[in-house]
């Protein structure tokens, strides 16, 4: 087998631009590992692949893939430092089995290896020079902190959600990170970045905090499940979140499954089988994007669900992050490339992220094997990240039936910040906004719908700086426009 098929094998094609794989034999060290792993840490991230041909030409496999896997991992947690998300795992390639490593550009270098900082020269990884290690420490130095790093002004002792402390604690201890500290949950958050100094970064606050909004309002999530269009005033459900990343993302992942549209089939022995119409793997992958891969550093983003009864739609703050195109999520290319490591890493000890940039290629894989339609992404650096799954109409054998709570009679009242959202189109006065509602009571307006749209993020001033201006205008936020399912 040839390089190149080992990698199509593998789904790691090198492309011009695209991600370094490291090509290491079976019987490479566990030195040459860890030294490729920092190497890729410090130079862009990407692949290592052990077990090919000492030529490079193929595959020869692991005697005991699984022993050489828990080695791995062992030596990554405690001989790289700082800490960096790395994932392994076992692959196949005809009857060989390897082990694969992924490796994302690491956002706090010079990362070490024994002490030694290494930087990957084509096929080669070397320790760096003096005047490289230099220029490393400085192009830190001089990049502006990352939001997810920055101290909140939340006191650990009075904003941390106890028992998300103790499940991080509890999950550093089964990968043997575990501190034997008295405080342990605290040393927790400290030995993940999410806390310094007595107070939590603004990462510790989406992981940690028991009500992070308070602190980020930006954390806050929404979810409405309508009966059909957003046009359409009647929905069955509207929540808004503030929770901790993990709870959060459990919360978000329930909401999908129980507001969406069930499929009933019927098995061999004529018995009813209900299923949720999208696979509840895909729906877990794309809430965990959104909750790691948003813009946090948008004060005005969100994360926002809709779910209806031929679609759902996952929209969250930011662009993608550079180097990540929609064209490559559409072919299912791998990508580890992470916008906040640092909450990335805390829900892979948590469990929630298995496959470092394999988001996209398992939401494909679980859609195409419930045979519904391919996933829709959409980016742009204005409205943020849209994904949407549909729902493939004439699916042989399907019967679709929609659950009982999705049913005409549920129609509760539209929220007056929901009805101010439909009608705000462009930018409009209050004055505007009032009688295109159909308001007389001005202070009704003002208590009961602008200011609950302001709080939850839907809608903005166009002059925040004077708020009481005769020439202020609103417009709808990113979260409002992904609400209505408008574009700018």
């Amino acid at each position: 087998m040839k390089r190149t098929e080992l990698l199509r094998a593998l789904d790691l094609r090198v492309v011009r631009g695209g991600p370094t794989v490291a090509l290491l034999p079976a019987d490479a060290s566990e030195a040459d590992v860890g030294r490729a792993v920092c190497a890729l840490l410090n130079s862009g991230g990407g692949w290592l692949v052990l077990g090919a041909a000492p030529s490079g030409a193929g595959a020869s496999g692991l005697a005991d893939a699984p022993g050489r896997l828990a080695g791995l991992e062992e030596l990554l947690r405690g001989r790289i430092s700082p800490k960096a998300l790395v994932w392994a795992g076992i692959e196949r390639v005809s009857d060989a089995a390897l082990v694969v490593v992924e490796v994302p550009a690491g956002g706090d270098s010079p990362y070490l290896f024994d002490h030694v900082a290494y930087l990957r020269l084509g096929d080669a990884s070397r320790p760096a020079t003096t005047s490289e290690l230099r220029e490393l420490v400085l192009r830190q130095a001089t990049q502006p902190e990352r939001w997810e790093r920055r101290l909140s002004t939340l006191d650990v002792e009075e904003g941390v959600d106890g028992s998300e402390a103790d499940r991080l604690h509890a999950a550093l201890r089964r990968r043997g990170e575990a501190s034997t500290r008295a405080d342990a949950p605290m040393a927790a958050l400290e030995a993940l970045s999410l806390a310094r100094f007595g107070r939590l970064t603004h990462a510790g606050v989406v992981v940690a905090a028991s009500t992070p909004g308070r602190t980020c309002p930006q954390v806050r999530a929404r979810a409405v499940a309508y009966l059909g269009d957003e046009a359409d005033e009647r929905y069955q459900e509207l929540q808004h979140f503030d929770l901790p990343a993990g709870p959060l993302v459990e919360a978000l992942v329930a909401f999908v499954l129980r507001s969406a549209p069930r499929n009933a089939r019927f098995d061999a022995g004529l018995r009813r089988v209900d299923a949720p119409r999208f696979p509840e793997d895909a729906v877990r992958e794309a809430v965990v994007n959104a909750v790691a891969h948003r813009d946090y550093s948008a004060s005005t983003g969100g994360i926002a669900i809709s779910v209806h009864p031929d679609r759902v739609r996952f929209w969250n703050a930011g662009a993608l992050p550079d180097g990540v195109t929609v064209r490559r999520l559409r072919e299912g290319k791998p990508l580890s490339i992470l916008r906040n490591p640092d909450i990335a890493h805390a829900l892979f000890v948590r469990g929630y992220m298995e496959k470092v940039g394999r988001g996209s290629v398992l939401i494909a894989r679980a859609l195409r094997d419930a045979g519904l339609s391919p996933p829709e992404w959409r980016s742009d650096a204005a409205t943020g990240v849209t994904l949407t799954f549909r729902a493939s109409p004439g699916l042989e054998g399907d019967a679709p039936e929609v659950t009982p709570e999705v049913t005409p009679e549920v129609t509760p009242e539209v929220t007056p910040e929901v009805r101010l959202v439909r009608v705000l189109v462009g930018e409009a006065s209050a004055t505007d906004l009032q009688a295109a509602l159909g308001l007389r009571d001005r202070e009704d307006f003002r208590r009961r719908f602008l200011i609950p749209a302001l709080a939850q993020g839907l809608v903005e001033m166009t002059r925040p700086d004077t708020p009481r201006s005769s020439r202020q205008r609103y417009r709808l936020t990113p979260a409002g426009l992904a609400l209505t399912g408008r574009t700018p």
